[in-house]
């Protein structure tokens, strides 16, 4: 009697400790349940949906699978979220209400799966052709719509090496792909002479530091390819200036010629300063003799008289000598480029009611 009794206390025991196992799984399932839903609520997505995993994990119900395709939805990655939904549909003797639910979401997925991504593609630099698929071209930076799925990139600009990378659109929100293009750099060589000044190189403003320096005078820097501006001071010469392009795989050698403070006003510059005022002189001339004829000619048409003069002739010849006459300044003045001074530009022409005019654009 005392054995059965014992064998008795002893199925007991272990049945309820099976019992109590299973409530608290339960109930810690439960927990994270809840855990997630709250923090779904604030907004942390990511942690929920662990929390749901495990939760699934420890209590595997069709209904903790259907926050998790929320959550996911939610993190916008709404693929994921129809893949979950697709296998909660494939769990037997679901309730009624939670079919419905699944089969409403499914369906609001597939229609808005099925619309294109705006995507933004984004460089360093504006400007860089973009090719999408070997079909679709834009400049960056571009907008446009894409179909969800893999996608290749093909990103080229001049000055930066060519990229091409591959990505997967997909999701709600609008994608940005930001391509890291890298500048494409070139050697080049400065020398400054006389080479025993002590000078200051400058490219785009930046002063070149002391180990770009190799000798005296010379300098060797690395830059990117494209357009720079080259300064060089020194005490007691003229700042020298420089506009000069870094091209790709040609290195290049500059060479900066000082000339000394108070010393511009050379012969040659003389001359060409000469050259372009006798040319101004002339084309003022040439303009005055103009206007003198129309103004005859108006006299002429008014009195009925005959007008006989040659300066219908002679003002545009003056015009055309002083215009070539300071056009050619510019083979004497070229040495100052580092001043920016010169003739820029030169223009002439009648208007309609019969004025001559000129124009000349100096830099200083």
């Amino acid at each position: 009697m005392v054995k059965r009794t014992l064998f008795f206390v002893l199925i007991l025991t272990l049945f309820s400790g099976t019992v109590y196992a299973q409530s608290r799984t339960e109930i810690e399932a439960f927990r994270l349940y809840k855990a997630a839903k709250a923090d779904m609520e604030a907004g942390r997505f990511k942690k929920a949906c662990k929390e749901l995993d495990r939760a699934y994990e420890l209590y595997a119900q069709p209904h903790i699978l259907f926050r998790k395709a929320a959550c996911l939805e939610a993190q916008d990655e709404p693929e994921k979220s129809l893949a979950v939904l697709e296998r909660i549909k494939q769990v037997k003797h679901l309730s009624v209400r939670l079919q419905a639910k699944v089969k409403a979401s499914i369906t609001r997925l597939k229609i808005l799966l099925a619309k294109p991504v705006n995507v933004t593609v984004v460089t360093p630099d504006a400007g860089a052709t973009v090719v999408i698929d070997g079909k679709q071209t834009c400049t960056s930076p571009c907008n446009l719509t894409l179909p969800r799925g893999d996608h290749s990139f093909h990103v080229s600009q001049q000055g930066y090496n060519t990229v091409t990378l591959t990505r997967n659109i997909r999701g709600f929100a609008g994608k940005v792909i930001n391509v890291r293009l890298k500048r494409i750099m070139q050697k080049i060589n400065i020398a400054v002479r006389p080479s025993n000044v002590t000078a200051r190189v400058m490219v785009d403003g930046n002063t070149l530091p002391a180990q770009d320096q190799i000798a005296q005078g010379a300098w060797s820097v690395v830059l990117p390819v494209g357009k720079h501006t080259l300064t060089v001071t020194a005490s007691g010469y003229d700042t020298f200036f420089k506009d000069f392009t870094v091209k790709q795989g040609k290195e290049a050698n500059i060479s900066c010629y000082l000339s000394q403070a108070g010393k511009y006003w050379t012969k040659k510059r003389i001359g060409g300063w000469v050259m372009v005022g006798v040319g101004a002189g002339l084309t003022i001339g040439g303009i005055a003799v103009l206007a003198s004829y129309y103004n005859d000619k108006k006299v002429a048409r008014n009195t009925g008289k005959i007008l006989k003069s040659n300066k219908q002739y002679w003002g545009p010849v003056l015009i055309g000598v002083g215009v070539v006459t300071a056009g050619c300044s510019y083979f004497l003045l070229r040495k100052t480029k580092k001043h920016k001074k010169g003739v820029q530009s030169v223009s002439l022409g009648v208007t309609p009611n019969g004025t001559a005019y000129v124009g000349a654009t100096l830099r200083f």
